[in-house]
């Protein structure tokens, strides 16, 4: 799973929403989009949070 937001506060919101759902693993955290779009071509990411 991917965060994507551009606020730092709603980030760390997100993860300590999700960070207890089984099955799920946070693999990064972003605020620029272009970041998490390289990621998502290199790892093939399928979940995305993106605020």
């Amino acid at each position: 799973m991917l965060l994507i937001d551009d606020e730092r506060m709603a980030l760390r919101y997100l993860e300590k929403l999700l960070q207890n759902i089984e099955g799920l693993q946070l693999v990064g955290k972003f605020q620029d989009p272009r970041e998490a779009l390289e990621v998502i071509q290199k790892k093939g990411q399928t979940l995305c949070f993106w605020m």
